[in-house]
C-alpha cells in the first residue's frame, strides 16, 4: 500500500501543477448556472491523494431545497465510492473513444502524432469531476508510461429523475506529462488497488 499511495502523491503533484497553470493562463473555465446560492461543482469533491480516492460530500438526509440547489456534478457523483471511481462509463467512453480512433471509425487529428503510443490498455492515473460537467480523466498507457493523456467526458442529466445517459468523451490530449511511472510502478499500483485495472 505505501508504494500505491507514493505513486498516486507523485502523480497527484503533477497533475495540481498542470491544472494551476491551465488556470493561470485562463485555460480552465467554470461554467456558471444561474442560481446565486449554486455550489461551485469542484467544491463537492475532495481530492485525497494519499488514499487516491474522490470523496462526494452530498449529505444522507436531503430536504427538497437541497435537491433544487443539486449540481449537474452532485448528481452525477452521488455516493460513488472508490469502486465507483475506478470502473465507470466515463472511462468505458474513453476506452470507446481511443478504440474508434485506432481503428479508423472516427477522425481525431490531433491524436495522429500520438497514434503509436495509444494502441494498448491503459490505466487511470486520475479521475474527478470536471468544473465544465462531467469527468476529466488522466490516463497512462501501459506500454508507453512516460506519456500522460487527459480526456474530458460529458454525461446527459436528467435533472428530474436523477438519471445520467449518453456518455460523450470530447477529445484525448497529450500532456506532455512524464509522471517517472514505468510498467513495473503501475503493475505495482494494480496488485496494491485492485480496484483499478488495464482498460
Amino acid at each position: 500500500m505505501a508504494q500505491c499511495t507514493h505513486i498516486m502523491n507523485r502523480i497527484t503533484r503533477e497533475l495540481l501543477s498542470l491544472i494551476i497553470v491551465l488556470a493561470n493562463f485562463g485555460l480552465l473555465s467554470c461554467s456558471c448556472q444561474n442560481t446565486s446560492n449554486r455550489r461551485s461543482q469542484v467544491d463537492d469533491a475532495v481530492i485525497d491523494a494519499s488514499l487516491y480516492t474522490v470523496t462526494n460530500k452530498v449529505a444522507a438526509s436531503e430536504t427538497a431545497e437541497d435537491k433544487i440547489d443539486k449540481t449537474l456534478n452532485d448528481i452525477r457523483f452521488a455516493g460513488w465510492t472508490s469502486k465507483e471511481w475506478a470502473n465507470n462509463d466515463y472511462i468505458r467512453a474513453v476506452r470507446k473513444f481511443i478504440d474508434a480512433y485506432n481503428n479508423g471509425e472516427i477522425e481525431y487529428p490531433y491524436l495522429d502524432e500520438h497514434k503509436e503510443y495509444i494502441q494498448g490498455k491503459f490505466v487511470i492515473a486520475d479521475i474527478v469531476p470536471s468544473i465544465i460537467g462531467g469527468a476529466l480523466i488522466y490516463i497512462v498507457f501501459y506500454d508507453h508510461p512516460e506519456q500522460t493523456f487527459s480526456a474530458h467526458v460529458y454525461s446527459d442529466v436528467d435533472e428530474k429523475t436523477r438519471t445520467i445517459s449518453n456518455y460523450d468523451c470530447r477529445g484525448l490530449t497529450n500532456e506532455n506529462i512524464d509522471l517517472g511511472l514505468s510498467q513495473e510502478d503501475i503493475m505495482q499500483f494494480l496488485k496494491e488497488c485492485p480496484e483499478h485495472k488495464l482498460w
